[in-house]
């Protein structure tokens, strides 16, 4: 009997949970806490960076981007019902 190897995803997972054993696993609980605290804000650093386009000016900073509303997004009821009605033996939610 042949077992299926492990999903690469759970490797991937292993790997990161082993190598944050190395790097923290002989700090005490004050400095696993430093540690964390540094990672989180480079974390937030990294990530605010990655959300300002190249060009950005300091103005664009203050505003952030308009969200699409939710009726946008998808398919209206209306069109889904629509679809409904002209299709037979179709029920809605």
């Amino acid at each position: 009997m042949t077992t299926n190897p492990e999903p690469e995803c759970v490797r991937i997972k292993r790997r990161g949970a082993e190598h944050v054993t190395r790097l923290i696993g002989k700090m005490t609980l004050e400095e696993q806490l430093a540690f964390w605290r540094q990672r989180t804000d480079k974390l937030r650093k990294r990530r605010e960076q990655q959300r300002q386009p190249a060009n950005a000016s300091a103005d664009d900073e203050a505003s952030p981007r308009p969200r699409t509303p939710r009726s946008k997004r998808g398919v209206s009821k209306s069109s889904a019902s629509t679809w409904a009605m002209s299709t037979p033996n179709a029920s809605l939610p």
